[in-house]
């Protein structure tokens, strides 16, 4: 299960991209695109934007039987930063996402990095 933060694959997978996406971010030029490890850009999103990725046309995320509004998704933290892995929150509403989505191996929702990781990276 993908969604579950103690996922054994999901968990190795981080681990293992973890240097690597840190590597891409500390050797990026300042007028590069950021890039994903999978090769994808990432963009800069407010966080109701990127969780408005993760639910339907009908504005909904099904989940073991559930469905969750994009409120309940953000009271919940469902969004967290694939390098330090806190829960991005309201506060601090904008990260950085893979535009592959789940469409990679690499990482099976998507990838997000919290500003405070991108920027602690990205400093030269």
């Amino acid at each position: 299960d993908v969604f579950n933060p103690e996922d054994d694959m999901r968990t190795r997978l981080q681990s293992q991209a973890k240097p690597r996406q840190q590597e891409l971010l500390q050797r990026r030029g300042a007028s590069d695109p950021p890039l994903c490890v999978c090769g994808g850009q990432l963009k800069l999103l407010e966080l109701r934007e990127r969780v408005k990725l993760l639910v339907d046309s009908d504005g909904f995320l099904e989940y073991a039987g559930r469905r969750f509004s994009v409120e309940d998704l953000i009271q919940m933290s469902a969004v967290s930063c694939d390098l330090c892995h806190r829960s991005i929150q309201e506060e601090r509403p904008r990260l950085w996402t893979c535009q592959n989505g789940a469409n990679t191996i690499l990482h099976a929702q998507s990838y997000d990095v919290c500003e405070q990781c991108f920027n602690s990276c990205s400093e030269h």
